[in-house]
Parts: structure tokens; C-alpha cells; sequence
């Protein structure tokens, strides 16, 4: 596991040479990355809505946590980080979130964090917004446990031919973005606009680009298909909205973007199958309060009903 991999005393190649490179946690790698990354997509990445409180108060709230250890508790033979979700056994309680257009900081963008999430054991959630298709995904990483994060879009249709291809390429649940009624408003990116390169662009979205296979709905122009996509962004969504999305699909559907015990409420109430508690990193409202903060409201209010999951801020 992760952590085996970082305290035993034979290290892999790969960990050694971070280490010699002085990368030596989340941290490290994110100043690398502004130091080796174009500006435009270091603000792309790292930007939130506005004043950028929320991300403020994302970092603000896991600095405050601490951890109160027990000793002398008898800690002996196998010890396993191991966790059950939706019917499949992980290696760790932890997850890589769907984070668009990687492949502005890497050549093999989603297709490496999945590799990576096989040889961990822990679920990856390809964005709507990838950079490699959901074909190329299944195709390249069969093996890797893959979640797929979408919006309901304006256009059902197109809508409900992304969970089709979802599940023809065996993904094993849809996480539904639900806090995202209009594009969240980044000064940093008005500041410095970021233009995807001529290889780079939301592959779900363009016919038979990397290997997508056919979405009548889809532009060719990868300078207009970031600009489709959130057109297609529907603010009229109401709850009935999950209750279609449920009704045309078998897969778990996981809803991420709750922050309020009401709706928590109301999505168990429906029969969704998980939640994750999240205010996307801070890129969409701008003072909404951290997620692991309203964390305990969420799982207090719907105990055991739906499985329940935190996003944004998990960084250190």
C-alpha cells in the first residue's frame, strides 16, 4: 500500500528517485508542477470561485484537525486500511477524484492516475471532461475499479449516451455533479484564459477523437467543446432530474456536491445510493463552507442509508 511503500526500508525505483528529485509529498509535487507547468493551466488547476474563500476555508479546516492517539492499545498481527464500497473490497478508504483535461500536465493524463489506482487498489473516477474518452479508458485500463462523474445535462439524450458508454465499458458507478447549475466564476482564469493545446480537448465530446465512438451531440472544434459543455449545463434541475437518472441506468448512482442536511435528506430519500460531501474544491460558490466541516451533519442526518464520502480539501 501507499504508506508501506513509504516507510519500509526497500523503496521502489520510482519512490526513490522522487525522493532524490526532493519530491517528498502533495505539496512538493505542486510546487514542481508551477515551476514546470505553462501559467495559464496552474490557474486552471488551482484556481476557485471568486475570492477563493471557500479553497481557504478547505485548507483552514483540515490545519485545525488533529489527532488524539491511543497507546499501549495491543496493536498486533494484520493490520488493513481495507474497505467495502458498493459491493467491491478496496485496499484503502481513499479515492482519486474526477479532475478534468488531465492531460494538460501529463502526456498520459487519466490513463496514468488510473494505472495508478490499480496498482493501489483504490477506486478512480474519470471526469465528464476527460481528456481521454471513456472508450480509451476501458482500453487502456481494463483493470482499473472506474467510477464515471457526469452532470445531467440540459440535452437528456446526450446525457443518457454517456451512461450508455459508461456501462458498455464496465464502470462500476456514476457520480453525479449536482452543485454545478452554471460555471463557477474564476478571476484567476478571466486573468489568464486558458487556450488547450491542439491535442488537448474534452475527448468525450468529439466524434472518434481518442476513441470516442460516436455522440451525434459533439463538436469539432476543440476550442468550442469546453464552451459546449457548459452551455449544455442545465440551473432548472430539480430532484426529478435523479429520479430519471436512476430509472435508465443499473449502476449505483453516487450524488457529489452536498453540503446541507436537507438535501442529504432528500437524496437518501429517493434511494440514491451514496454521497459525497463537497464544494468542488471551492471552484464553484465562493464562501460555502469546508466539506469536512459539514461532514458530520451529513453522515448524523442519514446514518446508514447511503454510503457517504468526502471531497475537496484532502491534499496533505
Amino acid at each position: 500500500m501507499v504508506f508501506d511503500n513509504l516507510f519500509r526500508a526497500k523503496r521502489s525505483p520510482a519512490l526513490t528517485e522522487s525522493l532524490r528529485c526532493g519530491l517528498a509529498s502533495v505539496s512538493d509535487y505542486e510546487r514542481r508542477m508551477c515551476e514546470t507547468i505553462d501559467s495559464s493551466v496552474v490557474d486552471y488547476c488551482r484556481s476557485g470561485a471568486a475570492s477563493e474563500r471557500t479553497v481557504a476555508h478547505n485548507r483552514a479546516a483540515f490545519d485545525r484537525l488533529v489527532i488524539r492517539p491511543r497507546c499501549l492499545q495491543r496493536i498486533g498481527g494484520s493490520r488493513s486500511l481495507a474497505v467495502t464500497s458498493f459491493g467491491v473490497s478496496y485496499r484503502m478508504p481513499i479515492g482519486i477524484a474526477p479532475v478534468a483535461l488531465q492531460c494538460l500536465a501529463h502526456p498520459e493524463g487519466e490513463k496514468a492516475m488510473a494505472r495508478a489506482a490499480t496498482t493501489y487498489g483504490v477506486p478512480f473516477v474519470l471526469s465528464v471532461l476527460s481528456s481521454v474518452s471513456i472508450e480509451e479508458m476501458a482500453e487502456a485500463v481494463p483493470r482499473a475499479p472506474k467510477w464515471f462523474q457526469l452532470y445531467i445535462f440540459k440535452d437528456r439524450e446526450l446525457t443518457e449516451c454517456l451512461v450508455r458508454r459508461a456501462e458498455k465499458a464496465r464502470f462500476r458507478a456514476l457520480v453525479i455533479c449536482v452543485d454545478t447549475p452554471a460555471p463557477g466564476l474564476s478571476r484567476s482564469e478571466r486573468r489568464n484564459p486558458l487556450a488547450l493545446p491542439e491535442k488537448v480537448t474534452c475527448a468525450n465530446f468529439v466524434p472518434n477523437g481518442n476513441g470516442s465512438n460516436g455522440n451525434s451531440k459533439a463538436k469539432s472544434c476543440s476550442a468550442s467543446v469546453l464552451d459546449y459543455v457548459r452551455s449544455q449545463l442545465d440551473p432548472s434541475l430539480g430532484w426529478d432530474a435523479i429520479k430519471w437518472l436512476m430509472s435508465v441506468t443499473t449502476l449505483p448512482v453516487i450524488v457529489k456536491g452536498i453540503l446541507n442536511r436537507t438535501d442529504a435528506l432528500i437524496a437518501a430519500d429517493i434511494g440514491v445510493h451514496g454521497l459525497i460531501v463537497s464544494n468542488s474544491g471551492g471552484r464553484q460558490l465562493d464562501c460555502a463552507p469546508a466539506s469536512v466541516e459539514v461532514l458530520p451533519e451529513i453522515v448524523s442526518a442519514v446514518g446508514n442509508r447511503v454510503e457517504v464520502m468526502l471531497d475537496s480539501g484532502v491534499s496533505q
